[in-house]
């Protein structure tokens, strides 16, 4: 029964993330994010239901239009493919509950501020303030709290204050970011997102300087590696915390 509830949690995962991929190329095009319906970008045929089935339209297409064989970009299909794994993830962790909701909204969040600050180095307020609203008003329902809801988002406050002493340092979303993450997990959650994505940061750019894709001066997006540390906490909390016990 377990194995039909996992596949089914996949499932579910890849069709939003198939939707996901459409916030975050319509956010970067500026256009709608719900109106017209999902079409090629380049020949604008409207997509068939054989066109939208996720991650398996992509494989078969040979990530390419149906009609007009352009490329549809690996992008969508990493997407599809990480929010059916996160899905299924959080349905493992915390079953069919009001958290699996909540932190579904957080995790979906995550993806498309990555892809968007991977692409264009952008984290829209458009994702990050009503994030922060949505998190804050969920503390009211959730063991957080709305006060732990507050002090989690009140983390990014230091982050934000940094870029506007060093905006060529750092990102003016990162800090939004991180009271985004911190409004769903707390304020230990937002500090550990905040060392982890530093941790995960200096290491891929160490590995990026070394081998020469990475030049020195040259910028590296934090936002993926804060949602990395978010993602990180959310499902290895209890090991983490239990770390410090030890030490």
């Amino acid at each position: 029964m377990h194995l039909f509830e996992y596949i089914f949690a996949f499932l579910l995962g890849t069709i939003v993330g198939s939707f996901l991929g459409v916030v975050d190329y319509r956010l970067i095009e500026g256009g709608s994010i719900l109106w017209p319906p999902s079409h090629c970008t380049n020949c604008k045929r409207r997509l068939g239901p054989l066109d939208l089935v996720p991650i398996f339209s992509f494989l078969f297409l040979r990530g390419r239009c149906r009609t007009c064989r352009a490329p549809i970009g690996w992008s969508l299909f990493f997407m599809e493919l990480a929010s059916g794994l996160l899905c299924l993830g959080l349905y493992i962790a915390v079953g069919l509950s009001l958290e699996f909701l909540w932190l579904g909204i957080l995790a979906a969040l995550l993806l498309v501020i990555t892809a968007l600050d991977l692409k264009e180095f952008w984290i829209p307020d458009r994702l990050t303030l009503p994030g922060i609203a949505v998190g804050l008003g969920a503390g009211f329902f959730r063991p957080l709290g709305f006060w732990g809801a507050l002090q989690g988002a009140a983390v990014g406050l230091p982050l934000y204050l940094l870029h506007l002493l060093y905006p060529k340092g750092m990102g003016g979303g990162d800090g939004k970011l991180l009271a985004l993450i911190g409004a769903f997990l707390g304020w230990q959650g937002a500090l550990w997102s905040l060392f982890l994505g530093s941790l995960y940061g200096s290491v891929v750019g160490l590995v990026l300087l070394g081998t020469g894709r990475l030049k020195r001066g040259q910028p590296l997006p934090f936002g993926p590696f804060l949602a990395l540390g978010a993602v990180s906490w959310i499902f290895c909390y209890q090991w983490l915390m239990g770390f410090i016990a030890i030490y």
